[in-house]
């Protein structure tokens, strides 16, 4: 099977986790919201990456919260 395949078969599976800035543009906020969510806990990140990855539960989480 070729990456293309690979590719193709993968666009259409719903994004597991978003950047800062991604985050920010779904739950119309800044990126800095986002940073204080964050950092208050009310947003998780992955830990495993040097750059923040927030998980769509997290995000999807804290719409049911507000």
């Amino acid at each position: 099977m070729s990456t293309i395949e690979n590719l193709e078969k993968t666009e259409h599976l719903p994004k597991l986790f978003y950047t800062i800035k991604d985050a920010a543009a779904m739950m119309s906020m800044s990126e800095k919201s986002v940073r204080r969510l964050l950092e208050r806990g009310l947003l998780k990140s992955s830990p495993a990456l040097r750059i923040k990855l927030i998980t769509r539960d997290s995000i999807e989480a804290f719409a049911e919260m507000v």
